[in-house]
């Protein structure tokens, strides 16, 4: 499906096991410690909803940003949301999670995420998309350094929710 997303026209598809690659190399600059190569695998062979954006349908295609989500009763929640660094900052996530919200089905009632509480960028993100915070996982991811290295310290994840 062609998307007009923030001025650019992009591609926006499911993901298939092709692109498991491009996802992962793509989470690797964003996050080293981020999703392996299994648990893209595993999404995109579940029942997990995995779209990727591209810049265009060619073979020269580049991946902009991909989006995960699950569902389960009447609820849904964000697995994993990543826009290429060289996108980042141009509106993406918000209009690529504004389509998300309206794909949902009718009895999905809320939308539920966890972000790490010294992700400011992406609390800031969701603040603005209507997130409210709602609970915390204390120590619930490794700590990362200035440089971006692991430590061996732990941070909270702080869980948040939108009423769809």
């Amino acid at each position: 499906m062609d998307v007009l997303i923030s001025d650019h026209q992009f591609y926006l598809r499911e993901a298939t096991l092709a692109d498991v690659e491009a996802m992962l190399s793509l989470e690797k600059k964003i996050s080293p410690r981020g999703w392996s190569h299994a648990d893209f695998v595993s999404s995109v062979s579940s029942s997990h909803h995995c779209q990727v954006l591209f810049t265009d349908e060619s073979v020269n295609k580049k991946l902009v940003a991909y989006i995960i989500t699950s569902t389960a009763a009447d609820e849904a929640e964000l697995l994993n949301i990543v826009v290429s660094p060289d996108y980042q900052r141009q509106g993406i996530a918000s209009q690529l999670l504004e389509l998300v919200f309206t794909s949902f089905d009718k009895s999905i009632h809320s939308l539920f995420l966890e972000v790490r509480a010294s992700n400011k960028a992406a609390f800031s993100l969701y603040d603005h998309l209507g997130f409210n915070e709602v609970g915390i996982r204390p120590n619930y991811y490794p700590a990362l350094s200035k440089n971006g290295s692991p430590t061996s310290a732990r941070e909270d994840a702080i869980i948040m929710a939108k009423p769809l």
